[in-house]
């Protein structure tokens, strides 16, 4: 299942692992455009839902709120790299996906640097 998230993500599973249960991809940059455009759709405008974008969409909000306390590093860091494709390749829906979710830009800058820290990490 979906995170971007993270969810996010997405973008994200969490340290107690059964709280999202979602899909990270290996490699963002191999991820067809079609797909992470769906992504969005799904978490912004609830059309192209799967069962693994649902799951993205239902975890979504707390992950960003909550600057992905509860996500796994594996989780983080696939959510640094949709956003990171997500905004060089998809700009507008990048926009789109940051004000529908935080239109006052509250949460999403914090949120944000969790994920980049975490790959930072890791390259050391």
């Amino acid at each position: 299942m979906n995170f971007l998230i993270l969810l996010a993500l997405a973008c994200c599973a969490l340290a107690a692992p059964d709280r999202y249960k979602v899909k990270i991809y290996e490699d963002y940059n191999a991820v067809p455009l079609s797909e992470i455009e769906g992504i969005v759709d799904c978490l912004v405008h609830e059309v192209s839902c799967t069962p693994v974008r649902d799951a993205y969409r239902a975890a979504y909000p707390e992950v960003m709120i909550n600057a992905c306390q509860y996500c796994t590093e594996e989780l983080k860091q696939g959510g640094y790299h949709f956003y990171n494709r997500l905004s060089k390749d998809l700009p507008k829906k990048y926009e789109e996906l940051r004000h529908h979710f935080d239109p006052d830009n509250k949460y999403f800058d914090n949120f944000y640097r969790v994920l980049e820290q975490s790959v930072n990490k890791n390259k050391v």
